[in-house]
């Protein structure tokens, strides 16, 4: 078994003897330029926020270069020295210490001035070489037209086999080739303001946008809505799943850094992120419900929309549309009360429907039914309909009646209830099953993980079942926030016991475990105390009813991914997590095991 192991990357975890390298003096040594001392380059920083938890993910470098292009003070001469490249990161090390303690990860352009792409390939190879252990620090930003061309090409592939993160960044309406993405497979995807700007009203930005989106999720890509100037523009980036996001909407760029930003947190979470658990399938999408009936057109008269929903009979709301863009609702009995009152039809039945319509509750047909459900109960009564309609990248398909919406969240609700494990409430095997099912039909790149309490059994038996069923909803809990925090389209179930399941997407998954378990440890440390917590074990009778000494709670992860191998079923993937399970369990402590091999 270990010589098939061995091409795992083992990683343990022992939070308490966890510190974080400063990379400020092997950096430092690595950037600064032979012949003369970094330039300095005035910045600041945009920070960057996870779109469904609020939460600061990174901060942007903003060079703050001259409209004329030139960076005061230097020349171009001198900025084109063979480290030049390094120039903009040298001056960043001078603040590494500020930057790691606010926030672990920044995101940098190294290309400030056009002259810097002459000589950035002859520097990459060193930089790579002495500056490895900072690599999940740095994420470098580089133009989807400069990977377009050979050298760009070449440095992103360098930096991205160096251990480097690499985000492309589409901008001024640059969206050459898709296929940019296939080659160099980055890890971030940076829409920039060109795509942002007019997205809500704009369904061929949502178009191009929303592919993106999914072609990245696929890849194992984040993507970033950059330049966030409206609410409206981040309220339509959360329905088109987007990972992260910035700008000024949330929080100006600024020259000092903060570890938090209330406000802007506050701005995402007024967003009511959707309840992890219930499965991201068609049937708890608005779509699902949709029924096509034949819209009204803006310049149709009202006498004539009178007399075909005479004819029709069964219909209770008409949607109103303007170049396939619905734009209003008219309800039949509010129709024919107008009409019905004195002087109602010599005073409307000439008219457009536009003078009769109700501004409607629209939703694209991806939208969770959770989240209509939301708005439809927060109306007011002067604006009670008994339908909303439903678009697909803003041009209408359908309407779906409330009572419909409320019905089928009834069912899913009892669905889950029935399937849930009743001491977390989070979905067991079957929904478990057709998760991973759904992800190896449709050929979704994802993680998984199967997590479990190491020495659970006696310290149920020795500190009592509730203590027990503490743990086990506390691992729920856990795992149940980080994931949702970490991937938008995340999944957590719960096996039964102590044995719990999650799904992501892969790229980064170490850094999820990483997560997962420090917050276990930490939570951990209430049930004991500090004798217990000193000696890290405790003394206990075992069943044989001898005293036996036994090591505090631990937890395990074993992942599969299937970005390396492909899966033919749920079944396979259980197998090979199997052998990663008994693998990690081998290992001290609270650990992680990440399946790398190709077969």
């Amino acid at each position: 078994m270990s010589s098939r192991i061995s091409p795992f990357k083992e990683s343990t975890m022992a939070t308490s003897n966890i510190s974080i390298k400063k990379p400020e003096k092997a950096l430092a040594q690595a950037l600064a330029p032979s012949t003369s001392q970094p330039l300095p380059i005035p910045c600041s920083y945009q920070p960057i926020f996870h779109l469904r938890s609020g939460e600061l993910y990174a901060h942007r470098v903003l060079w703050n270069v001259h409209p004329s292009g030139v960076l005061p003070p230097a020349d171009d001469t001198a900025f084109c020295h063979d480290a030049a490249f390094l120039a903009p990161l040298a001056q960043l090390v001078t603040k590494a210490d500020d930057l790691m303690r606010v926030c672990p990860k920044v995101f940098i352009d190294p290309f400030p001035h056009p002259c810097c792409a002459s000589r950035l390939l002859d520097c990459t190879d060193q930089f790579c070489r002495t500056s490895r252990h900072v690599a999940p620090s740095l994420v470098f930003e580089i133009a989807e037209t400069l990977i377009m061309q050979p050298t760009g090409s070449d440095v992103a592939h360098k930096l991205k086999q160096g251990g480097f993160s690499i985000a492309v960044v589409y901008q001024e309406g640059d969206w050459t080739s898709l296929k940019v993405l296939m080659d160099l497979e980055p890890d971030f995807v940076v829409a920039g303001r060109c795509f942002v700007n007019g997205l809500r009203k704009s369904p061929k930005k949502q178009i191009l946008l929303s592919t993106l989106v999914r072609f990245c999720r696929k890849l194992g890509a984040q993507t970033i809505g950059a330049g966030i100037e409206s609410h409206g523009e981040l309220e339509t980036l959360w329905d088109m799943k987007v990972d992260l996001v910035e700008g000024p909407y949330l929080i100006e760029a600024a020259s000092k850094m903060q570890a938090a930003y209330p406000q802007a947190r506050a701005k995402i979470e007024s967003l009511h992120t959707t309840p992890l658990g219930i499965p991201s399938k068609s049937q708890n999408l608005l779509g699902s419900l949709a029924t096509y009936v034949p819209p009204i057109h803006v310049h149709e008269k009202v006498l004539d929309v009178a007399a075909r929903m005479d004819r029709e009979g069964t219909l209770t709301a008409y949607p109103v549309v303007e170049n396939e863009r619905p734009v209003g609702l008219i309800q039949k009995d509010k129709l024919f009360f107008k009409l019905g009152r004195r002087y109602g039809c010599a005073l409307y039945e000439r008219k457009d429907v536009t003078k009769i319509m109700d501004k409607p509750l629209v939703f694209e047909a991806d939208t969770p039914l959770e989240r209509v459900s939301q708005s439809v109960t927060a109306r007011d009564e002067d604006s009670i309909y008994d339908a909303v309609i439903v678009t697909r990248n803003g041009a209408y398909v359908g309407i779906v009646k409330v009572h419909q919406i409320l019905e089928r969240l009834t069912e899913l609700k009892i669905q889950m209830a029935v399937q849930a494990n009743p001491l977390t409430g989070l979905p067991g095997n079957n929904v478990i099953r057709e998760e991973i099912a759904h992800r190896l039909h449709n050929g979704i790149l994802f993680a998984v993980g199967y997590a479990d309490v190491d020495h659970f059994k006696p310290f149920n038996d020795h500190f009592g079942f509730d203590k027990g069923d503490e743990v086990i909803r506390l691992v729920g809990r856990i795992l149940r926030e980080a994931v949702s925090e970490w991937d938008a389209e995340g999944f957590v179930g719960h096996i039964g016991g102590d044995d719990f399941v999650f799904i992501v997407r892969p790229h980064g998954v170490d850094g999820l475990c990483r997560t997962i378990l420090a917050r276990f440890e930490k939570a951990m440390e209430v049930f004991y105390d500090a004798k217990t917590l000193e000696a890290k074990s405790y003394v206990a009778v075992d069943r044989q009813g001898h005293p036996t000494r036994f090591p505090l709670p631990s937890l395990s992860i074993a992942v599969v991914t299937n970005r390396e191998r492909p899966f033919q079923s749920c079944a396979h993937v259980a197998s090979v997590a199997s052998e990663v399970k008994h693998a990690v369990k081998k290992m001290p402590g609270n650990a992680f095991l990440v399946d790398r091999r190709s077969a």
